[in-house]
């Protein structure tokens, strides 16, 4: 697939809400422009930001489409629905994950949660009537039991308790071609103590950076995201 390439950046701290994080949108695979508000991290002498990555295939001058139907397939809830919600605002139609679950019984496919899963489901999809499906996966590994960073409201004390490295990856098929439309990763460099507080922060982190049309006058900018250009 020719494609344009992101490069590594930081993006959003560890413990943001995605609130106020969606401004414009455009047709998908679209632009994500929108500003990514600061938090404070509890437990943390310094904000901690994503590193992320992507790709997308070209697209080329007045080329639009219709609007797809799209079948969103992850392996936690939360990221979804905030698929499903970023799908819904750029006007594509989504169609259930029970539906697609349908298709699978009635094919008598049996999913065994390795990496052949995604050409069955590309098959459902395909029989369920979906032009795309996303795939978003996340994954959450318990490392260690390691005291916080020293907290005043605690007397200075750490407080000992799991942390877990976190990832998301996220990208769109043709269920006709098998293309991948659109990829993207995210991740926090370092261990988290809260993966749910966090897991969709990092999806959006994925899909906009993946999506950001750096090649037709945007750019990718560490805080704020994609950003047309002066």
């Amino acid at each position: 697939m020719s494609a344009t390439r992101s490069t590594v950046v930081r993006l959003k701290p560890a413990g943001e809400t995605t609130a106020g994080s969606r401004a414009q949108r455009h047709d998908l695979p679209g632009l994500v422009a929108g500003v990514f508000l600061a938090m404070a991290v509890y437990g943390c002498a310094q904000p901690m930001y994503p590193v992320t990555s992507g790709v997308h295939a070209p697209d080329y001058p007045g080329h639009q489409k219709a609007p797809q139907r799209i079948v969103i397939w992850s392996n936690h809830s939360a990221v979804s629905t905030v698929m499903m919600g970023w799908m819904q605002d750029t006007g594509q139609t989504v169609i259930e994950r029970a539906r697609l679950q349908e298709v699978l019984n009635e094919q008598k496919i049996r999913l065994t949660n390795t990496p052949d899963d995604d050409a069955h489901v590309l098959r459902a999809g395909r029989l369920a009537g979906a032009d795309y499906i996303i795939f978003a996966y996340v994954s959450v590994r318990q490392v260690t039991t390691q005291p916080m960073e020293d907290d005043p409201r605690f007397g200075g004390l750490g407080i000992a308790g799991p942390t877990f490295l976190i990832s998301v990856s996220a990208r769109s098929v043709s269920v006709a071609t098998g293309e991948i439309r659109w990829s993207g990763t995210a991740s926090y460099p370092r261990p988290v103590r809260n993966p749910e507080q966090t897991v969709t922060v990092l999806a959006e982190a994925a899909f906009a950076r993946a999506t950001c049309r750096t090649e037709t006058g945007f750019e990718w900018n560490d805080r704020r995201g994609c950003i047309q250009k002066p």
